[in-house]
């Protein structure tokens, strides 16, 4: 497996209002979504902030902070590794029509972590699209795919 950056940060909160500020008004981040719930802040190298609100039903498994999230050149074999090593699996989005693809882990020290794939350059869909989560509620299972979400023309 080969990590090329990070590209994600999530975190789940019952402050979100006063953190998505933070993130806006202190450090600069461009706002990029901004739903019930959720809220979506761009980098200025493409990295995204998303902050999930208490009533959000997206990733109600981020239960240990915020959640890194790194940036593979393939998920499915990145995915194969962590198995192997008896990494547990809690998520697996599937790769969408635009290539987009994570999927999130426990770590050794508890917390969860994801792995992400943008799809590959020249398609006009890498790291610099405008991804965003599909509202819907997360079912934590060993596989899961994401048909039928309105947002996934764009998301992650």
């Amino acid at each position: 497996m080969r990590i090329i950056k990070l590209a994600w940060v999530g975190t789940r909160t019952d402050n979100a209002e006063p953190t998505v500020a933070f993130f806006r008004d202190v450090l600069g981040l461009r706002l990029e979504l901004d739903r019930p719930g959720f809220w979506m802040l761009k980098l200025p190298d493409g990295g995204k902030v998303e902050v999930f609100g208490p009533d959000s039903p997206s990733n109600r498994h981020f239960t240990t902070g915020p959640v890194a999230g790194f940036l593979v050149d393939d998920i499915q074999a990145a995915t194969a590794e962590l198995r192997a090593a008896g990494v547990e699996i809690l998520f697996e989005s599937g790769i969408d029509d635009s290539g987009i693809a994570w999927v999130h882990f426990r770590a050794p020290d508890g917390n969860i972590c994801e792995l992400r794939q943008f799809p590959p350059t020249g398609t006009g869909l890498s790291g610099e699209s405008s991804q965003t989560v599909c509202p819907e509620p997360v079912t934590v299972s060993p596989k899961r795919s994401n048909p039928g979400c309105p947002l996934l023309s764009h998301h992650r």
